[in-house]
């Protein structure tokens, strides 16, 4: 007989019926959310997604250093550092995943070492909210991220609700230990 993979139960436990608390992210400055969510419009898009195998339009990973005069996401680095340090200016995140209309199944962010925040940017409807479940499985949280600000831990099960329309995310995270 073989064994149940990873996949097999994080599916299962989102089969299962649970009620959602919702919850609404931080909002932050509309100056900030502004310049964010203009700099997501202007991104040059990389020809291949930076994550082979994820259902998303664009995935983009960038880490958070700017490197040098000619960082072509500089403007988009210092956008999504501005947002932040509102909220927690010493969160120490050392990437950042930008995507564009991410579908996003039930996973873990195994590799990560601490807590995310993650924002949405869009005219999506019908859906798109963050999905954590609690890491015991009794609670999920429905949390609103549409030009707000959420914290969460990524190494709980998580996704995206379905939606329509054109969805924008970032997610700032730390996959190198801390001091």
């Amino acid at each position: 007989s073989r064994g149940i993979s990873m996949d097999e139960l994080i599916a299962e436990a989102v089969r299962c019926e649970h009620e959602y608390i919702e919850l609404e992210g931080v909002r932050v400055s509309e100056s900030s959310t502004k310049t964010l969510g203009d700099a997501l419009l202007a991104t040059r898009w990389p020809g291949q997604s930076h994550r082979a195998g994820v259902k998303s339009e664009r995935y983009l990973v960038l880490k958070r250093d700017i490197r040098g005069s000619n960082d072509v996401y500089a403007s988009l680095k210092l956008a999504c550092e501005a947002v932040l340090a509102e909220v927690d200016a010493d969160f120490p995140y050392d990437s950042l995943a930008i995507t564009k209309n991410f579908i996003s199944s039930p996973h873990l962010d195994i590799e990560d070492k601490s807590y995310q925040f993650a924002m949405a940017f869009g005219d999506f409807a019908d859906g798109g909210e963050l999905c954590v479940e609690a890491r015991d499985g009794t609670k999920r949280w429905m949390i609103n991220t549409r030009e707000r600000l959420a914290r969460f831990d990524g190494r709980s099960v998580h996704w995206v609700r379905g939606y329509t329309g054109t969805r924008y995310s970032v997610v700032w995270y730390v996959n190198r230990k801390t001091k």
